[in-house]
């Protein structure tokens, strides 16, 4: 086995970073928290138990975002564990869109309990815990809680990891995530004159990849009916609903 250290590499290239970045393991969660501003939520995975007695959970939220200030104001928030059904509207819902501006659960199913919303589409479990530590780290708020109540589903469909959300999703991390890897957007290349070749093959499919989320739209999966220039002006990335004009050639 040989080993690549980032010393080693005369330049550090993304695709490097990428891969270096996303061997952990990670699952994929709905933090949730509620105070008299309002409800507010977002998916995570930096979600982890660190202790067994007395059972303590902890996670990492940007400070920025809303699910944040609620907690800071309840001092309780809601873990959801989801599932390998986890559905793109629900990556969208509580991926890419704000808690101040949309109600995150008008579409999917909760309950309420102490007041704080708890996502159960989808879930196989979830944690309603209290805050019982947080710590500033920087772009991030850590919190560790103690749990209140707790239920766990009939379902056999088993807890969604981080790599099968990127396998199964084509997803990314949020910009706000603590995994977030910013990916840069390519340079355009010329356009060089083509020439005269009635033999010329026909043009190999492009891979567009969202600068949003991640998502990549592959011109050669049988799932596409059109090419990606053949899209109307009106398509949105079917992850975060971005504009076409946010995806680069890869």
């Amino acid at each position: 086995m040989s080993w690549k250290k980032k010393s080693d590499l005369p330049t550090e290239k993304e695709s490097q970073i990428i891969d270096a970045y996303l061997k952990p393991s990670y699952g994929i969660y709905v933090v949730s928290s509620a105070s008299d501003r309002g409800k507010a939520a977002y998916l995570a995975n930096c979600v982890f138990q660190v202790s067994a007695f007395p059972p303590l959970f902890a996670f990492c939220s940007n400070h920025d975002n809303d699910t944040t200030k609620h907690i800071e104001e309840s001092q309780k928030f809601a873990i959801s564990v989801m599932t390998q059904a986890l559905s793109k509207e629900q990556i969208t819902t509580f991926g890419y869109t704000h808690s101040d501006q949309n109600n995150k659960f008008d579409q999917v199913e909760h309950i309420i309990q102490e007041d704080i919303p708890i996502v159960t589409e989808n879930c196989n479990a979830w944690f309603l815990c209290k805050v019982e530590k947080s710590m500033d780290i920087g772009t991030h708020q850590l919190y560790i809680g103690s749990i209140i109540d707790y239920a766990l589903s009939d379902t056999d469909i088993e807890s969604l990891t981080y790599a099968q959300y990127q396998a199964m999703k084509h997803g990314f991390s949020p910009k706000n995530s603590p995994t977030h890897i910013k990916l840069h957007k390519e340079e355009p290349k010329k356009e060089e004159t083509p020439k005269e070749d009635t033999n010329q093959p026909k043009t190999k499919p492009k891979q567009m990849r969202c600068e949003i989320c991640g998502y990549v739209y592959d011109e050669s999966d049988p799932e596409h009916e059109h090419t990606f220039d053949e899209l109307s002006g009106e398509w949105t990335c079917p992850v975060c609903n971005a504009p076409k004009d946010d995806f680069v050639e890869i």
